[in-house]
Order: C-alpha cells, then structure tokens, then sequence
C-alpha cells in the first residue's frame, strides 16, 4: 500500500512538472521572458538535478544579453546535454561570438568524437555557429507576430538584421563550398553537414538552382539526407510556379495565421513519395492544400 502511494505521488509530480514546465515554455515563446525566467529558476530550485533547465535558463539570459549568468548556467547544462543541439540554438547568438563559446564548442568537439568520427572540427564548429545564425531573429520576428506587430517598423528591423546574416552566411558557405566542397556527414557530422543545405534553403531561386546538383550528388553519396534534397526540390518547383512534389512548402496568412501547402503533383502518392525521402505522411492534405 505504502509504496502504491508512492507510486502515484512520484507519478503525480512528474505529471505536474511536465505541465508547468509547458507553461514556462509558453510564456517564453511568447516574449515574457524575464516572467519565464523567474519561473525556471523557481523550477530549478525544486529539482537542481534537472540540469535541462540550466540551458533554457542559459537560453533567457543570452536573449537578455547577461553574458556571463548565461554561460554558468550553459557550462552546467552542457555538462549533461543528452540531445548535443545546444550549439545551434539561435537563442545563443548574443554570445555565439565569444571566446568562451568557442571554448565549450571545443568541449562538444572532444565528446561527440567518442561516438562519431570529426575529420574537420575547425569546419564543423564554424557549421555549428552559421547554422545557428541562419535561425538567428526569427524567435524575434514570431513574437512581433503575436503580438500584432507584422509589417511594422520593428518587424521590419528584425528582417532587415536576418537578411544581413543571410548574406553573411551564404558568402561564408559559398567559400566553404569552394575549398572543400559540399560539407559532408563523415568529415563534420550531420548537425554541421545540414547547415549548408538550410543556408542554400534561405537563399534566392538562382543559388537554390546552381548548388542543387551539389546536395543531390552529396545524398547519392549518403553524405546529405533525401530529406533536405526533398525540400529544395519543393523550394525550386514553387519558385516556378509549379506544382511541389513532396508538400514541403507552405504559405502563412500573416493577418489570420492560417497555414496553407502550396499544390501538390499527384497528391495521392504524395505520403508515398514522402516516406521514400524520410518524411513524415500526411494526413489532412484535402485541409492544408490551397484551393
């Protein structure tokens, strides 16, 4: 009887905390972050064994731009990151550019190698920070959003910085390219590797058109994902005004939000289709088509 009560009380707090750790969640995503703060150090405070919540809490405070708080949480969570995506997290680009970053992203180096080969890890790290400047801003962009700020001055000041890192970033690539070729899976990893095809991805329809044979040569090659090689593929096709082949690409109505997929060739062999480039079937298409 005893430890059925226990039992259920252990089971009953991991419920709960699961519960208020999705309401922190939300209030981040949302803007309020120094309310989601107080909130996960509170969170923290019940559990100091939950050394996730170190990193979203390393998370707010590079968002606030407390360098230093931020990195002793970060060197805490990293410690025991099981997910190893912390160095591509766009929420760290306030402090991306510093020494102890790059010293941590040496640390990452060291233990992804223990189950992983690295030949490049000069390359791989510098992957690591453009991949996480490539999703630098939107966090920002999606709060403007929500709180019905879309086309306005600050709106259009945070997409005026994102086009900045842009083009940073694909003149950057462009010169990776151009020494070693397409980033591939066995020299950097798959985490660095995808950074190339989200840049190319970002870029506009004649740099899409001229890198595409250079992914689709690396996924013959098991050195990119057919995954990637899909969504460029619908990225090109929209972009002529044709129809996409794997449902990859989708419009968002920025006064309702409603999200609509652009027209589909074949649509029932779509999920078919899907599933033969990794992707996940879909099963409200008739809802999500634009009509």
């Amino acid at each position: 009887m005893k430890k059925t009560i226990l039992l259920f009380f252990y089971l009953s707090s991991s419920i709960l905390y699961g519960q208020s750790l999705d309401i922190v969640d939300s209030l981040k995503k949302s803007g309020n972050i120094y309310t989601a703060l107080n909130e996960y150090i509170k969170v923290l405070s019940l559990d100091t064994n939950q050394h996730s919540i170190h990193l979203k809490i390393a998370r707010c405070h590079s968002l606030l731009g407390n360098t230093d708080i931020a990195f002793s949480h970060l060197k805490k969570g990293v410690n025991h990151d099981t997910i190893n995506k912390w160095m591509i997290e766009p929420d760290f680009f306030n402090i991306c550019e510093s020494q102890k970053w790059s010293s941590l992203l040496n640390l990452q180096i060291q233990k992804m190698t223990n189950v992983q080969r690295i030949n490049n890890s000069e390359l791989t790290k510098q992957l690591w920070i453009m991949a996480l400047k490539d999703q630098a801003y939107y966090y920002h962009i999606k709060v403007a959003m929500q709180n019905n700020l879309a086309q306005s001055i600050l709106w259009e000041h945070f997409w005026l910085l994102k086009k900045k890192l842009n083009d940073k970033n694909l003149s950057d690539l462009l010169k990776i390219i151009d020494e070693f070729g397409w980033p591939k899976i066995s020299d950097v990893g798959s985490l660095a590797a995808s950074t190339a095809f989200f840049i190319i991805q970002h870029s506009d329809y004649e740099i899409q058109k001229k890198y595409y044979s250079y992914l689709e040569k690396a996924v013959k090659e098991n050195e990119a994902t057919k995954k990637e090689l899909a969504y460029l593929t619908d990225r090109i096709l929209v972009h002529e005004g044709k129809p996409q082949l794997y449902g990859s690409q989708r419009s968002r109505n920025l006064e309702t939000g409603e999200v609509k997929m652009y027209p589909v060739e074949d649509p029932e062999n779509l999920n078919k289709r899907r599933v033969e480039m990794g992707m996940k079937p879909i099963d409200n298409l008739e809802e999500l088509l634009i009509k």
